[in-house]
């Protein structure tokens, strides 16, 4: 096994085996200048502005929802086996063979970077190709990459073909341009689909962001989701920052309290196309909390780049 010193560039140890910075920074967020203070009616200027860039900005005549290309940086990435513990061997459905399940726990410190460029038809045909980066520590301690079988291999690029049928999305139907019709999908999808989000309206933003992953928006799709942003409660316009691919982008979230701190789950917007091309998540440590755990720090969790 390879030691892996996580440690992002021009930052230092302080001695304890922890990094002064975090591999992953948490978004930079310029608050915005706006005509009121007040939320709600922030919200809605930012809302108003984003619908008007997108009526401006129609899709390119080549635009496919299916053709796009997604960054993810995860926590809980790699997976760690307990050698010991194994299973007798399962027969699979088709009873052409068995496998053996190995049991083991994924170590949340660490994340591995995928990009994968999917090339999806209608009928569920075409190819995903990943590439995959160099592991890093969410919290900054050094920590160990296990090169295991079921683990991403840094550095790899993999093409899996599919044929008609076999590509496996999480929305099967593609994005309402109804916007109250949108947000009863993404509400369905969080019902049924609660062991992969959270409830309330961080789980809600959460879905969302899985539908960015399956269907890039078009004009139409972009303006029902900007629509349908003022019915999330809680949503916040959080103000303005550039994204890991350094595009310009305009941010709202939902805060949500959770133990020793907040999560904070995050749309952004390109202010130019009107068009959703973030989703985040980050973990915010409340310091005036007693219940916190002395070594919880702020953290980027899931951080989803998507193309346009």
């Amino acid at each position: 096994m390879a030691a892996l010193l996580a440690v992002p560039l021009g930052s230092v140890l302080d001695g304890t085996t922890k990094a002064t910075a975090s591999p992953l920074p948490l978004t930079s967020i310029k608050p915005a200048t706006m005509s009121t203070d007040e939320a709600v009616a922030a919200l809605i200027e930012a809302v108003a502005a984003l619908i008007e860039a997108a009526q401006r900005h129609s899709e390119p005549a080549d635009f496919n929802a299916g053709h796009l290309t997604v960054g993810r940086w995860e926590a809980g990435s790699m997976f760690v086996p307990l050698a010991d513990q194994y299973t007798d061997p399962v027969v699979l459905e088709d009873g052409t063979g068995t496998i053996t399940l190995i049991e083991g726990d994924v170590d949340e410190r660490i994340s591995i970077p995928t990009v994968t460029e999917t090339r999806r038809a209608k009928d569920l045909s075409g190819s995903i190709t990943q590439t995959v980066g160099d592991p890093f520590s969410i919290t900054g301690e050094t920590v160990t990459f296990v090169p295991f079988d079921g683990n991403q291999v840094p550095g790899s690029v993999d093409t899996i073909d599919f044929k008609p049928g076999e590509m496996q999305l999480w929305f099967k139907t593609a994005p309402s341009s109804d916007p109250t019709k949108l947000f009863d999908q993404i509400r369905m999808f969080q019902a049924s689909n609660s062991a992969a989000v959270g409830d309330g309206s961080e789980g809600f933003v959460q879905s969302l962001g899985f539908m960015l992953t399956d269907w890039k928006p078009d004009q139409s799709q972009s303006i029902a989701v900007l629509n349908m942003l003022p019915k999330i409660k809680g949503l916040e316009f959080l103000g303005t920052s550039t994204d890991r691919w350094d595009r310009a982008v305009m941010v709202f979230g939902v805060k949500t309290p959770g133990m020793g701190g907040t999560n904070q789950s995050m749309i952004m917007f390109n202010p130019d196309t009107g068009r959703p091309i973030d989703y985040v998540e980050e973990f915010h440590v409340d310091r005036n909390d007693s219940t916190q755990d002395r070594d919880f720090i702020d953290m980027v969790t899931r951080y989803i780049a998507i193309s346009e």
